[in-house]
């Protein structure tokens, strides 16, 4: 019905032009019937063959369209020096003006060819733009028509739900009369990001695609590369009956490692452990590959891609009966643009109702003793949604709630009077507590500092935007500590708490790790190129340095330097972890490579231990008006 309409729109365009055209010459020359049927016919004729030939092309939309009137329009100028004794003068008294002003005629034509060349080419690169990025939607959604999924911007992290809650979705979307005819069916799954290691080459961040195998069994979604590929039901049947863990990767990703059926590959993904990001890995056999197409092509249609059943993924990446991602077919009389927000509307409600607190995170108290109520959230910061709560607040009259007092715990960046701070931690997150000689010294990300005996005179030093600290150790005595940050050194003094900083060391790369021995810091500084060893003295009067000739990953993760009857580097890669230990501390001592077993114990820098005086377990702050 669409290419009808076009065509007749075309048609009765290019008939109005030819029969204006023609009325024109009529008007001052005497033409026959025969020559005014023609120059009003050929055009419509010609246009209707262009029109054929370039659906014949594949050539659609406004292009074909386009084009088809102008080669009407170019039929018409031509068939009227024909057709019409006058027009052939003017064509001929044209072509010697032509002839006789040769650089005038080659500048006009220049001018006309440039142009004709940037209508065509926008119309072509748009045309053909609007094809890929087609086809690129179609594959890589297939039979997906609505998801549902989050990405929580605090942490870096998607947003994720119960298996409960989405079968419970789907149960009450079941005895919907209206939703039930309008959706096909539901996938529930994990999305996630793996690197992958091959023999020869690897690739640091990938999609991770895992789906419910009985929901695929369904046919809903095709396989994952249609008629070469598998069912998520095979990958979940070789990862059950074997130890060994099997993975089904596309034709790009292929490739890219050169891999093969039964091929090896070693996978690395991170999870979260109480707030803590933790890197996992694995070695995988490919179960198969499969062509970027049906559900192989759900990363992208040119995109790398690894598949796993979801059992398989909850397990390795510890998030049992845990969801990121589900989908929702539409049927074909239901996919239009104007129909699918009432079902995205319908399916809200639905996940509305099933949703519960603790679902979303949140968590409500009450001390029975006084009757309080507490709101908290354990995702992500633990922090609570501006808008839920002034929905709370507005909603409170139907909660019943005569009389109340509203209490805010907010996170404090900073509190000062007259100038000195009042708070002596640099952040909230202290991963790392140890006891110097009279201090009691605090590491964060955001600096280091200490209190002398806990509860008297404090320093505190802190990054500037953008860096991070990264290692801390204490001096032997316990009197001195040393920071590593992104941009140098700093050492902090429990006898001098009023200097900014006791000593420091502006590096080019990034300190990653120090550590102390007899008397002497010892630094690892790392940049693109070239790892560096420091060795200072303890006011950092007396410096040497030396280029560790070790391998430099392409992305540090992370160092580590211990110094024990050695000097031992650990280099934290992407993908690997390379150790080199010197057989004595010297500077300029040979560095060799050492396997995990000769890594010593590291017994410095512990935290303070359980049950510590100083650590009573109790903090507070009050603030009075």
């Amino acid at each position: 019905m669409t290419l009808l309409f076009a065509l007749t729109l075309l048609l009765v365009l290019t008939a109005i032009v030819a029969v204006a055209g023609t009325w024109g010459l009529t008007r001052a020359h005497k033409i026959s019937l025969l020559c005014t049927v023609g120059l009003v016919v050929v055009p419509v004729v010609d246009a209707a063959l262009a029109f054929g030939l370039l659906s014949w092309c594949s050539v659609e939309g406004a292009t074909r369209f386009v084009g088809s009137f102008s080669f009407g329009l170019v039929s018409l100028i031509f068939i009227q020096p024909l057709l019409v004794p006058q027009r052939l003068v003017v064509w001929r008294i044209a072509r010697e003006t032509v002839l006789r002003r040769k650089r005038q005629a080659a500048l006009l034509m220049l001018g006309l060819v440039i142009a004709s060349a940037i209508i065509t080419s926008s119309l072509v690169v748009g045309d053909s733009l609007d094809a890929t990025v087609q086809y690129e939607i179609e594959g890589a959604w297939g039979e997906t028509d609505i998801t549902i999924s989050g990405f929580d911007l605090s942490t870096g992290e998607r947003v994720t739900i119960t298996e409960n809650v989405a079968n419970d979705v789907w149960s009450r979307i079941q005895v919907d009369e209206e939703l039930d005819r309008a959706l096909l069916g539901q996938q529930q799954g994990l999305v996630a990001g793996v690197s992958v290691e091959g023999e020869l080459r690897s690739l640091p961040s990938i999609t991770w695609l895992a789906f419910n195998s009985t929901i695929d069994a369904e046919g809903i979604w095709p396989d994952i590369g249609v008629n070469e590929g598998l069912r998520y039901a095979d990958l979940a049947v070789s990862n059950e009956a074997d130890s060994s863990l099997y993975v089904a990767v596309n034709t790009v990703l292929a490739n890219e490692l050169d891999l093969e059926q039964g091929d090896a590959i070693d996978v690395g993904w991170y999870v979260t452990n109480d707030n803590q990001r933790q890197r996992s890995t694995a070695v995988a056999t490919v179960l198969k590959v499969v062509p970027n197409t049906g559900q192989g092509a759900a990363a992208g249609t040119s995109a790398p891609a690894l598949f796993t059943d979801l059992a398989t993924a909850q397990r390795l990446q510890g998030m049992d009966g845990m969801l990121n991602t589900v989908y929702y077919a539409v049927g074909d009389a239901y996919d239009e643009a104007d129909t699918i927000p009432a079902i995205v509307e319908g399916i809200e409600l639905h996940l509305d109702d099933v949703l519960r607190s603790e679902d979303v995170g949140l968590n409500i108290d009450q001390d029975a003793s006084t009757g309080a109520l507490t709101l908290s959230s354990d995702r992500g910061l633990g922090r609570l949604s501006g808008p839920d709560t002034v929905a709370l607040r507005d909603n409170l009259t139907s909660l019943g709630m005569d009389s109340m007092l509203e209490v805010l715990q907010v996170p404090l960046i900073d509190v000062e009077f007259e100038d000195e701070p009042l708070l002596t931690l640099a952040s909230a997150d202290i991963h790392t507590l140890a006891e110097g000689d009279r201090a009691l010294w605090h590491v964060s990300d955001s600096g280091f500092g200490y209190q002398i005996d806990g509860k008297g005179e404090a320093w505190m030093w802190r990054v500037s935007d953008g860096s991070s600290m990264l290692d801390f150790t204490l001096s032997e005595d316990g009197q001195y500590g040393l920071g590593a940050h992104t941009d140098g050194l700093v050492v902090g003094s429990e006898s001098e708490p009023d200097e900014e900083a006791w000593a420091s060391y502006d590096s080019s790369g990034t300190m990653h790790a120090v550590t102390t021995h007899n008397g002497e810091w010892w630094a690892v500084e790392a940049n693109e190129s070239s790892i560096h060893l420091h060795s200072f003295s303890a006011d950092f009067s007396a410096h040497s340095i030396r280029e560790l000739e070790v391998p430099v990953p392409t992305k540090i993760v992370g160092i580590e330097l211990l110094i024990a009857d050695g000097i031992y580097v650990e280099v934290e890669g992407l993908l690997t972890i390379d150790r080199y230990a010197s057989a004595e501390v010297e500077l300029n001592a040979l560095f060799e490579p050492i396997n995990e077993q000769e890594w010593p114990a590291d017994s410095s820098n512990q935290s303070v231990p359980v049950g510590h005086e100083r650590c009573n377990g109790v903090a507070s702050l009050a603030l009075f008006t």
